[in-house]
């Protein structure tokens, strides 16, 4: 519903900017003046559809091994992240190079699949972001140190923007220094490559639209004890 809607809104408005343009070049001033408010009360009532389906969203919640799909500007769905797994470390690698967890905190390693659905075509994402969110809603970004150390570790990780065969996937390391306090973490991963950031910003009913509740990917159960890897 929100592409033919923003196609259609876009096209009144394209119209109506042609038709006020064209007036005050002909000094027709009447004419113009309600041309421009047609197009602000069409720019009135997109914004509050806009702005009441978004605040009236829900958040979605996936359980552990369910696919967050990526539809972006033209729905086609066919890229999708899941959580195969969540490792729970102190301290990554050895010394004098090894990564170690802040005062009190650890590093919650997760394995990320990035999977493709897609029939033919080669497809990857275009500018993901993965944070972890806690039940008070604060924010942790990965921490890009602590990655390479384990790379160095493990072997090269592939990065998320990988290119994905027609119905192949991949799993890449995702890490985080949480402190002691953070409850409960879920996963919050995105995909605005430009335009489509754009263009979604204001796609009534799309999960990136202005002030849309997101979604979040549940972590399954840790598969190793909080430990130093050496």
């Amino acid at each position: 519903m929100g592409l033919p809607l923003l196609f259609l809104a876009g096209l009144a408005t394209f119209a109506l900017a042609g038709v006020t343009i064209h007036a005050l070049a002909a000094r027709r001033f009447v004419r113009a003046t309600r041309a421009f408010a047609a197009l602000a009360t069409l720019g009135v009532a997109y914004s509050s559809v806009l702005l009441t389906v978004s605040l009236r969203s829900t958040e979605r919640t996936l359980a552990p091994g369910d696919v967050l799909r990526f539809c972006g500007a033209f729905l086609d769905c066919h890229m999708g992240v899941s959580v195969d797994a969540v490792d729970t470390l102190t301290r990554i690698g050895v010394a004098p190079s090894q990564a170690t967890a802040s005062e009190g905190g650890h590093y919650l390693v997760v394995t990320l699949r990035v999977s493709s659905n897609a029939k033919r075509a080669t497809l990857r994402l275009g500018e993901p972001d993965a944070v972890l969110v806690d039940a008070a809603g604060r924010t942790w970004h990965r921490d890009a140190t602590a990655e390479r150390v384990l790379e160095g570790e493990r072997g090269p990780a592939l990065a998320l923007t990988e290119p994905v065969p027609a119905g192949a996937s991949f799993t890449t390391p995702l890490v985080f220094d949480l402190p002691r306090e953070a409850a409960t973490p879920r996963l919050r991963v995105t995909d605005l490559p430009f335009p489509d950031r754009l263009l979604e910003l204001v796609l009534i009913g799309d999960e990136d639209s202005l002030l849309h509740r997101h979604s979040y990917l549940v972590l399954p159960p840790v598969s190793g004890a909080v430990a130093a890897r050496r």
